[in-house]
């Protein structure tokens, strides 16, 4: 299994499939978080999509410097 940087690197040179394998790694991550901050199924759902649309907004030229959970935590904190 590849890191999340080699997948990153591969998505800034604009590998659809590798942001297939992001969102599949972390939907269930995102969707748990901002279903506590939400406490609604609707809305954490709307969560993820927003939260994996920030994300490819960030493609080509994202550099990830930490893990990719610290990386979405505020993204979900503040779209929930």
């Amino acid at each position: 299994m590849e890191r999340d940087e080699e997948l990153i690197e591969r998505a800034n040179r604009g590998d659809a499939e590798v942001f297939e394998e992001l969102y599949r790694r972390y939907r269930d991550w995102v969707y748990r978080l901002a279903w506590r901050f939400t406490a609604s199924e609707q809305d954490a759902q709307d969560v993820v999509q927003e939260t994996f649309i920030y994300l490819l907004k960030k493609l080509p030229g994202f550099r990830l410097t930490a893990s990719m959970t610290t990386f979405l935590y505020p993204a979900v904190k503040h779209l929930s």
